[in-house]
């Protein structure tokens, strides 16, 4: 069974010398737990990531419509994201041209996120004759 590891949030102090962990505790249980064990320690700015209510609208609204008028089944839908993903995002760009892989939705900021629900909207409109209700719940 494999371990699962935690990820540690925390702030980089004002002069840039060192950070200040939001769980010490947990953190310190953490490190009695691999003594004497080689680590790779892993040091990125944190973002934003979407909003629940973003998500909510994509898995709950876009994703489903989209599917049924395609005709796929609610197990499918996670293919219908994919393909979606791909069609309006695109491939990344440090991929083998022989085996494109395509960008992530959790890589994307709020902004970016909320570009890809309008994109989907208008997508399904101009391909498929679907009108999706706007987010904030009018039409």
């Amino acid at each position: 069974m494999a371990l699962i590891v935690p990820r540690w949030y925390g702030r980089v102090t004002a002069d840039g010398t060192s950070i200040e962990l939001f769980a010490k505790q947990l953190y310190r249980r953490w490190l009695k737990h691999l003594a004497n064990k080689q680590v790779v320690i892993i040091i990125e700015e944190m973002r934003r990531k979407r909003s629940d209510r973003q998500n909510r609208y994509w898995w709950g609204c876009i994703i489903p419509a989209i599917g049924e008028h395609c005709g796929y089944l609610p197990y499918e839908y996670g293919s219908v994201h994919d393909e979606l993903m791909r069609t309006l995002v695109g491939y990344r760009e440090d991929c083998h041209p022989s085996l494109r892989i395509r960008k992530s939705s959790r890589d994307l900021s709020p902004s970016q996120f909320a570009d890809l629900i309008d994109s989907a909207r208008v997508f399904a409109l101009e391909k498929m004759g679907i009108t999706l209700p706007d987010p904030d719940g009018s039409r």
